[in-house]
């Protein structure tokens, strides 16, 4: 009878310690997120036909201070057009 209460002493104390200080702080559990994902690219608004695109994919185009992002080269030649009338 004593080497089973001792086990049983054992298992409660071990249970006892994982609620105490949680199943290995430091890494997340399986299963589960570590939190959002970082931001890789951001979206940017085409002004001439108000799609969104990723801002490395897209195509720019600088005037004085300000880049413009486009989401394809025809887009960016009517805002060029656009611009220069």
């Amino acid at each position: 009878m004593g080497l089973l209460r001792l086990l049983i002493y054992l298992g409660l104390g071990y249970a006892l310690y994982r609620l105490l200080f949680g199943q290995g702080q430091g890494r997340p559990s399986r299963g589960t997120a570590a939190g959002p994902p970082p931001i890789d690219d951001l979206l940017v608004e085409d002004p001439v036909c108000h799609t969104y695109i990723p801002q490395r994919g897209a195509f720019a185009l600088t005037l004085g201070e300000t880049t413009t992002y486009f989401c394809s080269p025809e887009c960016r030649k009517k805002y060029q057009s656009e611009q220069r009338s």
